[in-house]
């Protein structure tokens, strides 16, 4: 779960709304997704361990922006693509 995945999922994949910030997910959109070869899987074990371990969401945020950072490296999105994602998934 990233910022940059759920908007890709958001705007371009999702199967409806649910309520008044909720999307469904459906596995047949799901399969769509373009999923980039990982290069540096052990940072994001790393990271994903770290989540785990922390008990509460607001010592989590850091922690979610440096997943954010590398699924962003990882579909190559440009400074002005990272700025509409931003900007959109903080409504």
């Amino acid at each position: 779960n990233s910022k940059p995945v759920a908007y890709i999922f958001k705007y371009f994949y999702s199967g409806g709304r649910l309520g008044k910030g909720g999307y469904r997910y459906k596995k047949k959109y799901l399969n769509n997704v373009p999923i980039p070869s990982v290069q540096f899987s052990d940072m994001f074990i790393e990271l994903v361990d770290e989540l785990i371990e922390v008990e509460n969401k607001e010592n989590t945020i850091s922690i979610e922006n440096e997943i954010d950072e590398l699924v962003y490296s990882l579909y190559k999105f440009s400074s002005d693509d990272i700025k509409l994602i931003e900007k959109s998934m903080h409504l």
